[in-house]
């Protein structure tokens, strides 16, 4: 093997190129992986913000962030309903369990806590669209 890692012979480009390949298919699915906790954690506080009067706009900063990091594009409409409708369901069902005013007790110091570590949201995205009612788009 030479210094830079590639074998003698014919054969080693062909596994140099093989293992790049695999890097970088890992890297994308470790971005797409990335892309959709930030669409799952926007959506859920956007339910909280709407649902509990929350008022730090930590969807509208995640959202800003997922913009930033060009998401949405690395998420098909497809993947984003299945995901959106998954949180949606989940937010709800907490909250039926445990009734408004405790589901929102319970979720106030996480919601803050994000609130003081993320950015502003920049101006060009403060438009809701990851409010619940706009679901498949942030």
């Amino acid at each position: 093997m030479c210094p830079t890692g590639h074998t003698a012979g014919t054969g080693g480009p062909k596994i140099a190129s093989r293992q790049g390949s695999r890097s970088r298919k890992n890297h994308r699915q470790q971005e797409d992986s990335l892309c959709e906790k930030f669409f799952g954690a926007a959506l859920y506080n956007g339910f909280l913000e709407q649902t509990c009067g929350f008022e730090g706009q930590v969807k509208d900063r995640l959202s800003s962030m997922m913009d930033s990091a060009h998401c949405l594009p690395a998420l098909p409409k497809l993947r984003r309903d299945k995901l959106a409708a998954q949180v949606l369901d989940d937010a709800e069902m907490r909250l039926k369990a445990y009734g408004e005013a405790q589901f929102c007790e319970a979720n106030l110091q996480d919601y803050t806590h994000l609130m003081d570590m993320l950015p502003e949201a920049t101006d060009n995205n403060t438009d809701n669209s990851a409010s619940p009612d706009n679901n498949s788009q942030l």
